[in-house]
């Protein structure tokens, strides 16, 4: 008899330990991904203010996956610059002439594009299917916040510009908030 209650308890935990190790309710597991680790490096990139992006390319060809990816990557990183400098912009240009601020907007951001060699390919993630002989290949990118300062500041002496609104972009507040920027960057290049 105390046999018999001992297998039964062991049932009972065993049965215990399959139903909480199996899926939800609703049938998903939680899956782990190459974007999900490369979200969480791109969410420290944009906790200190480095705009950054992530790409995906796939083709049977490593190097046309490669190229995709790093691509995708390189119009993501476009994409949160302009969003970067247009937070920049509102936070430190709110009582500006609107027109004098959207045209450095615009200028800054074409300057920093036109520095695609400050874009640098943070981590890169291959995978290949022996199934079907693709490559997927994931890449996190990021922009030098150096590259940005700089084509603020060339933006800044154009002479559409007004002049209170120059003084604003030399504010010692964002002046520093760039500078971090950048020294988070160059940290996180270092331990890569």
């Amino acid at each position: 008899m105390k046999n018999f209650v001992k297998i039964l308890a062991a049932c009972a935990v065993a049965a215990l330990l399959a139903a909480c190790a199996g899926p939800s309710p609703n049938g998903y597991t939680k899956a782990s991904t190459p974007t999900a680790d490369l979200e969480k490096l791109k969410a420290d990139f944009d906790e200190h203010g480095i705009p950054c992006g992530i790409g995906i390319g796939q083709s049977s060809d490593e190097m046309i996956a490669r190229t995709q990816s790093i691509d995708e990557a390189q119009t993501a990183v476009q994409v949160s610059l302009k969003s970067y400098v247009s937070r920049l912009k509102d936070q430190y240009a709110a009582n500006i002439n609107g027109e004098s601020a959207r045209i450095w907007e615009e200028m800054t951001v074409n300057v920093a594009m036109g520095e695609v060699s400050g874009i640098v390919v943070y981590k890169t993630i291959t995978q290949f299917s022996e199934a079907d002989g693709l490559y997927k290949i994931y890449s996190l990118s990021a922009m030098n916040p150096e590259v940005v300062k700089t084509a603020m500041q060339q933006a800044a002496t154009d002479s559409t510009i007004e002049e209170s609104f120059k003084i604003h972009l030399q504010a010692g507040e964002m002046q520093a908030q760039l500078e971090k920027a950048a020294e988070a960057y160059k940290k996180m290049l270092e331990t890569k």
